[in-house]
């Protein structure tokens, strides 16, 4: 008995076998806040996504881990950006200085892809 076994090169084997393990979703519609998918939004300061406002996407995740997002073009399924969760702000927790940080951050991420055009 021949105990020749073959060895599989597992370089790209591991990128492989993580996109196989991800679950995708229907078309999603970009909006101001980025993707809304099973009840969070997704990519508001990600400048890939927002300008991409109106377009359909489709989201691949990981249904055990919800911390991130792979999103592709609905069309093409190009590759676009990683998302991360929206943060959400408990308006009677935060002060006002925080509340401007934050908002400040949302704006210049419009004004970047303004000037990158």
């Amino acid at each position: 008995m021949n105990n020749d076994t073959r060895k599989i090169p597992l370089t790209q084997g591991k990128v492989t076998l993580d996109l196989l393990r991800l679950v995708w979703s229907g078309n999603l519609v970009v909006g101001k806040n980025g993707v809304r998918f099973k009840g969070q939004r997704y990519g508001q300061n990600n400048s890939e996504l927002l300008s991409r406002q109106g377009s359909k996407v489709r989201v691949a995740f990981n249904p055990n881990d919800l911390r991130t997002v792979h999103i592709y073009d609905s069309a093409t399924m190009k590759f676009i950006t990683i998302a991360e969760p929206n943060q959400l702000i408990a308006y009677s927790k935060v002060g006002e200085k925080y509340l401007r940080e934050v908002m400040k951050q949302k704006s210049q991420v419009g004004r970047e892809e303004l000037f990158d055009e």
